[in-house]
């Protein structure tokens, strides 16, 4: 995946005990199938957990990080 420049409209959450990211792509982007975009520009591939206090970046122009990886 291409990497996307960090947007100022971006979102930045600390990550609370029992946040994940399917729930994390539902309230931000209303599908739970979108988790991956959450985990893509946070994780290295093979994390997929969240530790609680974690800074996690929630790109908001979905659109773009979608054509992006086209």
């Amino acid at each position: 995946y291409p990497s996307i420049k960090v947007d100022v409209n971006d979102i930045y959450i600390i990550s609370k005990i029992g946040d994940r990211l399917d729930l994390l792509a539902f309230q931000f982007y209303k599908d739970t199938r979108l988790w991956w975009v959450i985990a893509k520009w946070n994780f290295a591939p093979t994390e997929s957990h969240l530790s609680e206090g974690q800074e996690i970046r929630i790109p908001t122009d979905l659109a773009r990080v979608l054509e992006i990886i086209r």
